[in-house]
C-alpha cells in the first residue's frame, strides 16, 4: 500500500479544496454535509471522503500502470526477474574445523536459519572445502632473483601464501580443481586488493623451497559472470547481460570470489609442495591509499569455503480444488512455520483429473512456453500487494481457452522467497547461523553480512517500457549510448537509497566509442571484423568502496549485447586524466544484423 500512499493522499488535498470552494459559493449546502469554515468536517464526511479517495487514487494506479497486462507478460518471457523483488543475498562460510569435507557441497542446496522464524536460502556457486590456508600480505620491496626479470616498473608485490593444512597431504593432491576465494574484509580494503590483483598485477611470480619461477599469465580469475554462477534463475531464453547488472547493483559481493588455477601454480613446483608463495608483481603504489589498506589485511582476508546465498527455496502449493464454472484459482503456498513466504515463480503444474473412467495426472506448461504438440497451460498473474490482489493461477486446454472441468486436483512446484524477513535478522552467531543437509552437517555455516533488502527493479510507471527497450538490442544500437542513456539505464537497476551506488554512478563521467577493425577468432580460425571501442571514463576517487575492474566486467557484457554477429566490442576503462585501469578483450556480437 506504500505506493498507493502518494495517490490517496493527492486525492485528499483534491477533495479538501473543492469541499474549501463548496463552503464560499454554497454554506447552506457545506452545512448540511456537515461541512463549515469555522469547524471541521463531519467525521462521518471524512470517512466518506476517505473513502473516496481510496477508490480514485486505485483507478489513478491503474491508469499510470495500465500498461502492465502487456508489459509482465513480454518480462515474463524476456526477463522474468524484473517481475519479482531481487530476494535478499549474503554470504556463507562453510567451517569445517579441524574435519575434512572431501564431498562438494552443489550449487542450489537449501539451507534454513538455526532460530526461529527459520528463512531458507540457496547456495549459489559449488562449494570445497580444500585442506588449504590461504594468507594475504603487501610488501613494499620484491627481494626476487635478478634472473626473472620483472617489468621496469615493479615496485611492490601483493603475496599470496598457500599452504597445506593436513602434513600428510601435499598441495597437488589437496584438491583438483580451482581453488575458489572470498575476500572476507572492509570494503574499501577488499576494493584494494582486488584491483591490486586483477588492474594492477604486471606479473605474476612463483616461489616454493627457495626456487623462483615467472608464469606466463596469471592463474587467478574473476567469478560470478557465468550462467552457471548466476544468482538468479536464468530462463533459456533470458539474455544475461541485464541480468548480470541487476546482481552486480543488488549484492555486489557475488563478484568479490575469484578462482586460483593451482594447476598452473604447481606445474614447475617441487614434488610434493607444502607450501607456495605467489608475488603478484604490482606497479609503485606509495602515492595512492592501497599500500596503507593492504598492510592491515587481517589474516581471514582470504576465506575458502564461502558461497553467496539468496533468499530462494522450492516450496509446493496447497491443493487446488478445480470447480465448474470457475476460471481463476488463488495460489497459495504451503506453510512449514511462522515465517512470510512470497511466491516468486511456478516451476511446475500438474494436474489430477478424470480421463475416460479413470483418474490421469497431467503435467501442464506454461503458456508462454513455446510447445509443438497440443497441450493443457496455465497462466499466472502475480499479487499486487498496492491493490490487495493476490497470486491466482488459469488453466487453458488445447486452444488455449478456459479449461473445462467438472472437478480435480492441482498441485505447484513453487519457488518461494520470504520477503523482506531475512533483512531483520541478527547473523554472526557463535553456532552458526545456517543448517543444512548431510553433506554440510560436520561444517558451522556462518553468514558474513547481514543479508541485504530485496531490490524492486524497474519500479515506476514508464520503466517496464525502459527495460524493454534496453533489452531489445534490434531497438538500440551501441551508437546510441551516451553519458545520459546509460546513466539512466544503470539506475533502472540501482538500489536508490544507496550512497555508494549514487558515488558510484557520479563517478562515471564519460562513454565514447570509435570504430576500429581488428583480427576477430572464431571456430575457422581469425577474420578481419569492423569493431566499437567503448572508452569508459571514471573518477577513481568515486570508486574506493566498489571494484572498477568488477564494474568493467559487467560493463562489457553490457555493451557487448548490442554488436551485430561478425562483429565485436572492446572496452576500456580510463581515467579522467586518460590513464588506462582495464582493457577487456575483444568481444564477439551475437545479434542478427537484420
Amino acid at each position: 500500500m506504500d505506493k498507493l500512499l502518494p495517490y490517496f493522499e493527492r486525492e485528499m488535498g483534491i477533495l479538501r479544496r473543492n469541499f474549501k470552494e463548496l463552503i464560499s459559493r454554497n454554506p447552506a449546502l457545506a452545512s448540511t454535509l456537515g461541512v463549515s469554515a469555522g469547524q471541521g468536517v463531519d467525521p462521518v464526511t471524512e470517512r466518506v471522503m476517505q473513502g473516496t479517495a481510496l477508490l480514485c487514487a486505485k483507478n489513478a494506479w491503474n491508469l499510470d500502470y495500465y500498461h502492465t497486462r502487456l508489459t509482465n507478460d513480454l518480462l515474463a518471457i524476456l526477463s522474468p526477474f524484473y517481475l519479482n523483488p531481487v530476494p535478499s543475498c549474503s554470504v556463507a562460510h562453510f567451517d569445517a574445523g579441524t574435519q575434512r569435507v572431501s564431498a562438494t557441497i552443489p550449487r542450489g542446496t537449501e539451507f534454513h536459519f538455526k532460530s526461529e522464524p527459520a528463512c531458507r536460502f540457496r547456495t549459489v556457486y559449488d562449494v570445497t572445502i580444500p585442506a588449504l590456508a590461504l594468507t594475504a600480505s603487501y610488501t613494499a620491496r620484491v627481494d626476487a632473483p635478478l634472473s626473472l626479470g620483472l617489468p621496469p616498473s615493479a615496485g611492490g608485490a601483493i603475496r599470496i601464501v598457500i599452504e597445506s593444512t593436513d602434513p600428510a597431504i601435499s598441495l597437488d593432491k589437496a584438491i583438483a580443481e580451482p581453488v575458489r576465494v572470498f575476500i572476507d574484509t572492509d570494503a574499501a580494503t577488499r576494493t584494494a586488493l582486488y584491483e591490486g590483483l586483477f588492474a594492477r598485477t604486471l606479473c605474476t611470480c612463483v616461489e616454493s623451497e627457495q626456487q623462483w619461477w615467472k608464469l606466463k599469465i596469471s592463474p587467478l580469475t574473476p567469478v560470478g559472470l557465468s550462467r552457471s554462477e548466476a544468482l538468479l534463475p536464468t530462463p533459456r531464453r533470458q539474455e544475461d547481460s541485464l541480468r548480470l547488472l541487476a546482481e552486480y547493483f543488488a549484492f555486489p559481493e557475488k563478484f568479490d570470489f575469484f578462482d586460483i588455477d593451482l594447476k598452473s601454480v604447481l606445474a614447475e613446483s617441487p614434488k610434493g609442495a607444502q607450501r607456495v608463495v605467489l608475488h603478484m608483481i604490482v606497479p609503485d603504489l606509495h602515492q595512492t591509499s592501497t599500500p596503507q589498506l593492504l598492510r592491515a589485511l587481517p589474516a581471514t582476508a582470504l576465506r575458502l569455503g564461502c558461497t553467496p546465498v539468496v533468499n530462494m527455496f522450492s516450496n509446493a502449493s496447497e491443493a487446488i480444488r478445480i470447480t465448474e464454472g470457475q476460471d481463476v484459482y488463488p495460489l497459495i503456498a504451503r506453510r512449514s512455520n511462522d515465517a512470510e513466504i512470497a511466491i516468486y515463480s511456478i516451476d511446475s503444474i500438474k494436474l489430477l483429473c478424470a480421463v475416460d473412467g479413470g483418474n490421469a495426472a497431467v503435467d501442464l506448461e506454461w503458456a508462454g512456453e513455446q510447445c509443438v504438440a497440443p497441450t493443457k497451460r496455465w497462466t499466472f498473474k502475480r499479487a499486487n500487494p498496492t491493490l490487495g490482489t493476490e497470486d491466482t493461477v488459469s488453466f487453458l486446454d488445447d486452444r488455449r481457452k478456459p479449461l473445462l472441468l467438472a472437478e480435480g486436483t492441482a498441485t505447484a512446484q513453487l519457488t518461494c522467497t520470504n520477503g523482506s524477513l531475512p533483512a531483520t535478522l541478527p547473523v554472526g552467531r557463535a553456532g552458526g547461523d545456517l543448517v543444512g543437509d548431510e553433506v554440510a552437517a560436520a561444517c558451522t555455516i556462518r553468514l558474513l553480512c547481514t543479508p541485504t533488502a530485496p531490490l524492486v527493479l524497474a519500479d515506476k510507471p514508464d520503466d517496464h517500457f525502459e527495460v524493454l527497450g534496453a533489452g531489445s538490442a534490434g531497438g538500440r544500437a551501441l551508437t546510441q549510448f551516451d553519458l545520459p542513456s546509460l546513466l539512466e539505464l544503470l539506475r533502472l537497476h540501482a538500489r536508490p537509497d544507496c550512497a555508494v551506488t549514487e558515488r558510484q554512478l557520479a563517478g562515471i563521467v564519460a562513454v565514447d566509442r570509435s570504430e576500429i577493425k581488428g583480427a576477430l577468432r572464431h571456430e575457422y580460425g581469425s577474420s578481419l571484423a569492423y569493431g566499437y571501442q567503448i572508452r569508459l571514463t571514471v573518477d577513481e576517487a568515486a570508486f574506493t568502496h566498489r571494484s572498477i575492474y568488477s564494474l568493467a566486467q559487467v560493463m562489457d557484457y553490457v555493451f557487448g549485447y548490442y554488436i551485430a554477429w561478425g562483429n565485436f566490442s572492446r572496452l576500456i576503462v580510463q581515467t579522467v586524466d586518460g590513464r588506462e585501469l582495464v582493457r577487456c578483450a575483444q568481444r564477439p556480437g551475437s545479434q542478427s544484423p537484420a
